[in-house]
C-alpha cells in the first residue's frame, strides 16, 4: 500500500462535498484515491486519468472534494514506492496553476488555507524523483518553476525547467522573474 491510510481515506465525508463536474461525484474520488494507494508500486500513468477526472482539471474551478482529497494525492505523490509518482506530481502542478488561475469564486474557501499550502510545502515539484525515470516535464506556475530551478542540481532536468521557466515569464506580467533565476 502507498503512502495513504485508507482508514483516513474512508473516513472523510465524501458525500458532503461538491464535486468540479456533476459526472464525477466525490465518492469517485474517494474510489480512485483508493485504487492508486492499493496499487501503490504498480500504479500507472493510466490509473491516474479517473483522478484528473474527478479534479475537474480545466474546468476553472477548484471544488471542496479537491481541497479535501490533496493531502491524500499529495501522500501519495510523496511516496517513493508509488509507481505513478511522476504523473501525480504532474496533476498536482496542474491543480496549482489552476487554483492560481481561477476566479476566486470559483475556488473552495479551503483550498488557500489546507489545499495550497499542502502542495506548496510538500517540496514535491523540487523533487527529481528517483526512481520514476526522470522528472516530469516542468508545470506550474511561475513559482512552482523557479522553486524547481533554484532546488535542482541535474544540468539535464535544469534546461527543461529554464525553458519553462522563460516561456512563462515571457507570457506573464512578472518580466523581472527571468532575472531572479540565478546560478546556471
Amino acid at each position: 500500500m502507498a503512502g495513504i491510510e485508507l482508514e483516513a481515506l474512508d473516513d472523510m465525508p465524501w458525500e458532503r462535498l461538491e464535486s468540479a463536474l456533476g459526472l464525477h461525484p466525490p465518492r469517485e474520488m474517494r474510489r480512485a484515491l483508493r485504487r492508486l494507494a492499493l496499487k501503490g508500486g504498480a500504479a500507472t500513468e493510466e490509473d491516474c486519468y479517473p483522478l484528473f477526472d474527478c479534479f475537474g482539471l480545466g474546468t476553472g474551478r477548484v471544488a471542496s472534494v479537491a481541497t479535501a482529497a490533496l493531502p491524500f494525492v499529495v501522500a501519495l505523490a510523496g511516496d517513493p514506492g508509488m509507481g505513478a509518482r511522476a504523473t501525480l506530481v504532474q496533476l498536482l502542478a496542474g491543480l496549482s496553476e489552476m487554483a492560481a488561475e481561477a476566479d476566486p469564486g470559483l475556488v473552495d474557501a479551503g483550498w488557500h488555507g489546507r489545499g495550497g499550502s499542502s502542495v506548496r510545502g510538500s517540496g514535491l515539484f523540487a523533487d527529481p524523483l528517483p526512481g520514476c525515470g526522470g522528472s516530469p516535464p516542468p508545470r506550474g506556475g511561475e513559482g512552482a518553476l523557479l522553486e524547481q530551478w533554484q532546488a535542482e542540481t541535474d544540468p539535464t532536468v535544469r534546461l527543461p525547467v529554464l525553458l519553462a521557466l522563460g516561456t512563462a515569464a515571457v507570457s506573464s506580467a512578472q518580466a523581472g522573474l527571468v532575472g531572479r533565476c540565478g546560478r546556471w
